[in-house]
């Protein structure tokens, strides 16, 4: 049997993991890593077994309940789930390796993915039980919650960079500093020509899009960006400004102030927010009181 870790030293053998468990540790590595068992190291086998070992409880748990008994799957929705997991190898043959090196064939895989499904039908069963959230409860929320609902000032900006690089002559730090006061003396003189000196000066990638960083909100850039930017007047130019990555100029095209976003703007977001929380609440609840 091959192993289900990289590392021959800790493998663990496909045939020493629980039939029931296979399946589980199978999807854990593709979600978790993006990887099947037997390409993990020690560190990431360790993650993906403690995952499995949770669904796999989980499942039986579930299972086991009355309402397991009801639930049916249909043989498309089986098929529909194998061949996405087949999408996420590189082609039939690598498929089938990796459900023999981890103790599976198709067969098993298929009972496996029943299980899945008619857990999922009857987690929905479950939660789709509890009530919908009216629009008196998602307004008392909005004005219980107020602050949350206030979108911070933005400013819209233009970003030109010249790198510090001491590997290049032209980008150690004298001859960086001079190069962005030669494009500070000239767009003081004419900011209207910001987007246009960005393209062809600017080393950030947003010069491709004339220096444009959009509408940013405080604490996104670097703080010596964020405290000059949000100092700017509309359609001024920042001094230059260093950072761990060189030196910057700012222009803040515009500034959107704060605003309380309106209630009809975001009552459908809240009634689904407070919804999913009715189901995590209801399922646990649901599974909690499972023996």
């Amino acid at each position: 049997m091959a192993c289900v870790a990289s590392n021959r030293e800790y493998c663990v053998e496909a045939h020493e993991v629980p039939e029931d468990l296979v399946y589980h540790l199978l999807r854990a590595a593709l979600e978790q890593y993006q990887k099947p068992p037997v390409e993990l190291n020690l560190s990431e086998n360790a993650v993906v077994m403690q995952r499995a070992k949770r669904a796999r409880a989980l499942e039986q748990k579930i299972l086991s309940s009355a309402t397991a008994e009801v639930a049916e799957v249909a043989e498309e929705d089986i098929n529909a789930s194998l061949n996405i997991l087949k999408s996420r190898f590189e082609g039939e043959a690598r498929f089938a390796n990796a459900l023999r090196e981890n103790g599976l064939d198709e067969q098993k895989l298929y009972s496996s993915l029943r299980r899945d499904l008619q857990v999922e039908q009857i987690v929905n069963n479950v939660t789709n039980a509890v009530a919908e959230v009216s629009n008196e409860e998602a307004t008392q929320y909005y004005h219980r919650h107020h602050k949350q609902f206030i979108q911070p000032e933005l400013r819209r900006l233009r970003h030109i960079l010249i790198t510090v690089n001491s590997d290049y002559s032209e980008n150690k730090p004298d001859s960086a500093y001079i190069r962005i006061q030669t494009l500070a003396r000239l767009l003081r003189n004419n900011p209207m020509k910001f987007a246009d000196v960005a393209r062809r000066h600017s080393e950030c990638p947003t010069a491709l899009s004339g220096g444009m960083l959009g509408q940013v909100p405080r604490g996104v850039l670097y703080p010596e960006l964020d405290d000059a930017l949000f100092r700017l007047q509309p359609g001024r130019l920042s001094d230059v400004i260093r950072t761990e990555v060189g030196f910057h100029l700012v222009l803040c095209e515009s500034v959107v102030p704060e605003r309380e976003i309106p209630l009809p703007d975001v009552l459908p977001a809240i009634r689904e927010r407070l919804l999913d929380r009715r189901r995590r609440v209801r399922l646990e609840s649901w599974i909690n009181s499972l023996p």
